[in-house]
């Protein structure tokens, strides 16, 4: 098609503004606004009348269309890069993803390197290939909140059966991130706000959480030389493997003043169906925990084995 120059001036609301095309290329307004096109001579003629009759912002929408329809076909592309490597473990070289998505080279070049900007791709050795990078691996570890949604009227009918404020947390880096909460109903009670990290070596849900993966990842996770939060507070680190070995055997983890004076906890760990860790825990103050913590053990492992077979599907969402 023909592109052509054009210019056409309107009187509008006491103003006198001008569209103009040049080469196919530009169009201009007074008042220093500028839009860049490239239509055929017939859409020339559509600007003028569009412009006259419905002013500058029915141009912008065009142009807005437009940006949107690019913008999605743009993440369209990229979720379509993301797939490929996924089912590529040891990564592909630019050439080899161009072929894969049937994509040319450049265009494949701008995402990746988009991707990689934001640490959802990292280079590897292998023939200057891509990963999938740390920074999708960090997003697909976040929080779940169907997880949440899930375990919460698991963890409000468990705060009701022992009386007591009841928590949910998951493993985030080398902390406990605390995802809910369930306040009991004591006046004294150990209340935490939802987003707050604690750490793992002194802390029941800590505890529990470290339990589920390896002896290897274990060491990975934990910050040394462990700290000491309370004068109870296990700094040796033989010690505290020791106990999460029985931990791992009886489910369930003990926090015994060890991270706040005057505040105990029992714990118990699960996986949900992407392998992420998450804990449920219920502090108690030292005065009712002595009396209280065996009658919790039993309710704290049913809430948590009733949760498992709800979120692996073979149970209703029903506490």
């Amino acid at each position: 098609m023909r592109y052509i120059k054009y210019r056409h001036t309107v009187n509008m609301m006491g103003r006198r503004l001008s569209i103009a095309l040049v080469a196919g290329r530009q169009i201009g307004f007074e008042g220093g606004k500028r839009l860049d096109f490239s239509w055929p001579e017939i859409e020339v003629y559509r600007i003028a009348v569009v412009f006259a009759a419905r002013a500058i912002g029915q141009l912008t929408l065009v142009q807005d269309r437009n940006s949107d329809r690019n913008s999605i076909q743009v993440i369209a592309r990229a979720a379509d890069v993301l797939r490929i490597l996924a089912e590529s473990p040891e990564g592909l070289s630019l050439a080899e993803i161009a072929r894969e998505t049937g994509l040319a080279r450049s265009t494949i070049q701008r995402i990746v390197k988009a991707l990689a900007d934001e640490q959802f791709l990292e280079p590897t050795s292998k023939r200057g290939g891509y990963i999938l990078g740390q920074g999708l691996l960090r997003l697909a570890a976040g929080p779940s909140r169907e997880v949440v949604m899930i375990a919460q009227p698991f963890l409000r009918q468990l705060a009701l059966d022992v009386d007591e404020t009841v928590d949910l947390s998951m493993l985030k880096g080398s902390t406990a991130l605390f995802v809910e909460h369930i306040a009991g109903s004591h006046r004294l009670a150990a209340l935490s706000a939802v987003g707050t990290e604690f750490p793992l070596h002194s802390t029941a849900n800590g505890k529990a959480l470290l339990a589920c993966v390896s002896a290897e990842r274990q060491i990975e996770l934990l910050v040394q030389p462990l700290r000491a939060d309370t004068s109870r507070t296990i700094t040796d680190l033989s010690a505290l493997q020791t106990q999460l070995r029985q931990i791992a055997r009886s489910g369930l983890a003990f926090d015994l003043e060890e991270h706040t004076d005057g505040v105990c906890a029992i714990g118990t760990a699960f996986l949900d169906s992407l392998g992420r860790a998450y804990s449920i825990s219920i502090p108690v103050p030292r005065q009712r925990f002595d009396q209280k913590c065996v009658a919790l053990e039993a309710p704290l492992l049913a809430c948590r084995d009733r949760l498992i077979a709800t979120i692996h599907g073979s149970l209703p969402t029903k506490a």
